[in-house]
């Protein structure tokens, strides 16, 4: 069909079906630092969905919410999924993942950590 005759939203208009945030419903192992991490990622945009003007005739506020809505909603997502794993209880013989880890430190670290992850092995530089 031609672009003519599609109809667009207009320009004031918060888009109500944002595209979510991917995650998958498998575990999400985490240290015990990643997931005050992800507590603390949480408790900020809490505040911040918080302290919006509640004003629905302000496109900025609205569309400042919706996409504050739909992070929370990932980081929600992903506490809900985890599984908290403290790496001194780990056989210290074998590793059995595929991890991305700190180039300057070594750290193992996962996605919730490192904004650049991608399935499969990844260093952070």
């Amino acid at each position: 069909m031609s672009r003519a005759f599609v109809k667009e939203p207009d320009g004031d208009l918060v888009p109500d079906d944002l595209t979510e945030l991917p995650q998958q419903p498998v575990p999400n192992y985490v240290t015990p630092e990643g997931f005050a991490a992800l507590e603390a990622w949480r408790d900020r945009l809490k505040a911040k969905l918080g302290a919006l003007d509640p004003d629905p005739e302000d496109i900025v506020e609205r569309s400042k919410g919706a996409h504050l809505a739909r992070d929370l909603r990932y980081v929600e997502g992903r506490i809900e999924h985890a599984v908290v794993v403290d790496p001194a209880d780990q056989p210290r013989d074998a590793v059995a993942a595929a991890v991305a880890a700190q180039a300057a430190t070594g750290r193992i670290i996962g996605p919730g950590q490192n904004r650049r992850w991608h399935a499969g092995l990844e260093i952070e530089r």
